[in-house]
């Protein structure tokens, strides 16, 4: 059983984004871990059934994090396309965990319904500028026509400029598939992260003022009603 204290509150963003707000980091990694991670992880995409142990085990062996199991206090924000849920609803993951059970059943008639949508996940103690970066994931996700756009912006970029952004993701264990959608989140909403990791993010900044504008020509949310940052 989950605590009420580590339940997700659901927020219909549009028709085909969800957002669901963890009242903690812990309560949000711990509960899409692996839905994320099959989606997006160079290491786990696609590998159906995985144990959260044996995802536990490969994360802390990896030579950047030093043994240790950070993540939980390391994500502050999760997306997942309605596709990379589907084995999830098909028992491929079972058993589910009480936490993964709580958050699938808030978008399981979308399900059911077939629909195409996009999950997305974020701390209570996230920023806005996860949130954007999330809802971003969403768009792309959902919107065909945001996705050409966005793509054409970054095909614009450098590619050995593209390449330290793509390191960056590799290191962060990132799958190749995921690349171009995260180069758009992370150059539309955080160029700050990028820098901290030594990137030159003063080469992007023609592609981050030209990905905001296309975020709020299609973006129909309001940011500031959000209850996150009530």
């Amino acid at each position: 059983m989950v605590r009420n204290a580590l339940r997700p509150k659901r927020v219909t963003l549009d028709d085909n984004i969800i957002l669901l707000i963890y009242p903690t980091d812990y309560a949000l990694t711990s509960s899409l871990l692996r839905p994320q991670e099959f989606w997006d992880s160079r290491k786990f995409r696609g590998k159906v059934g995985f144990t959260l142990e044996e995802y536990m085990d490969w994360y802390a062996t990896q030579k950047s994090n030093k043994g240790v199991f950070d993540y939980f206090t390391h994500v502050v924000g999760m997306n997942v396309p309605s596709k990379a849920l589907i084995p999830f609803f098909e028992g491929d993951f079972d058993p589910l965990s009480d936490k993964e059970k709580v958050s699938l059943d808030l978008v399981k008639n979308h399900f059911l319904n077939g629909d195409r949508f996009s999950l997305i996940g974020i701390s209570q103690s996230g920023e806005r500028r996860s949130l954007i970066h999330e809802i971003a994931h969403g768009l792309y996700h959902t919107d065909l026509t945001y996705k050409k756009k966005v793509l054409q912006v970054i095909s614009k970029i450098h590619s050995q400029d593209r390449e330290s952004i793509n390191n960056f993701l590799k290191n962060q264990g990132y799958h190749r598939a995921t690349y171009w959608d995260e180069t758009h989140a992370y150059v539309l909403a955080d160029l700050q992260v990028l820098r901290s990791y030594g990137v030159k993010t003063k080469r992007f900044e023609e592609a981050n003022r030209e990905l905001r504008r296309i975020f709020h020509d299609f973006s129909t949310i309001d940011e500031e009603s959000i209850p996150l940052f009530e």
